[in-house]
Formats: structure tokens, sequence, C-alpha cells
């Protein structure tokens, strides 16, 4: 996934390390990899969003300020 400059990718460590050490020789770049193995980070952030690495699975929990913009472009501050 590209959106901007950020990147998301998955697949097998080695490839991800090796798409890294591609990208780090033209660009400055900073990457993390979320997994289970103690040298992988278990939470991080992508685009505002909370990604977390389970036991059953990927957690992606949404940017909560998306529904208070949503409500304030709509003029609904103050509805019920």
């Amino acid at each position: 996934m590209v959106h901007g400059d950020d990147f998301v990718s998955e697949g097998p460590e080695e490839g991800l390390l090796e798409m890294d050490r591609m990208l780090k020789a033209e660009f400055e770049i900073k990457t993390e990899i979320l997994g289970p193995e103690k040298r992988h980070v278990q939470e991080l952030k992508i685009l505002n969003r909370i990604v977390t690495w389970e036991k059953d699975g990927i957690m992606w929990e949404p940017d909560p300020r998306h529904a208070e913009l949503i409500i304030a472009q709509l003029g609904l501050e103050n509805a019920k």
C-alpha cells in the first residue's frame, strides 16, 4: 500500500529486509517490522491508525478523529 510517502508492505521477513536495503540505498527512510518476535514491534501507527500484532491476528483500530471530523463537517456537533 502506498499513500503519499508512506509505504506498507507484507511478506516474508527476508523479502522485507531486502526491500528495506534497496530503499535505504536511494532514500532516507524509517522502517518498522510488525510481528511476533522480540526483534519486531507489536504495535505501530500507520496513517493515524493503530495496528497491533496479537496472537490471533492483526488488529487495526481506526483513527477516532475521523468520526469527529465527519460530525463537524456535517454541522452535527449539537445533534442527539
